[in-house]
């Protein structure tokens, strides 16, 4: 898990939280929070493919990127699929060191 303070937020954290172990894994959110969970169809790390929030990540026409909408994850105990990389925003956090 690496974190950092969420650029244009006070108090706010920003998460990536990697599971590359074989089994889901457990985190805790102090405040709600918005979530981006990378994971591929076939729950492995050697997919071509790879799902954004479950739903199919792809260029569209013009090799333009999709719309990336998050989960909207409230506070408490998430679970996070094994091999996947999930990027989360948590503006609440209340972090003192992120003024």
């Amino acid at each position: 898990m690496y974190a950092q303070c969420l650029r244009g937020t006070a108090g706010g954290v920003a998460l990536l939280v990697l599971n590359l172990r074989d089994r889901d894994r457990s985190i805790a959110l102090s405040a709600p929070a918005n979530m981006y969970l990378l994971t591929s169809p076939s729950a492995s790390l050697q997919s071509r493919r790879v799902l954004l929030n479950g739903t199919n990540l792809a260029l569209e026409s013009e090799y333009r990127l999709p719309s990336l909408v998050p989960q909207q994850r409230p506070q408490g105990v998430i679970s996070l699929p094994a091999y996947s990389i999930s990027f989360l925003a948590v503006p609440q956090a209340g972090t003192p060191s992120c003024t």
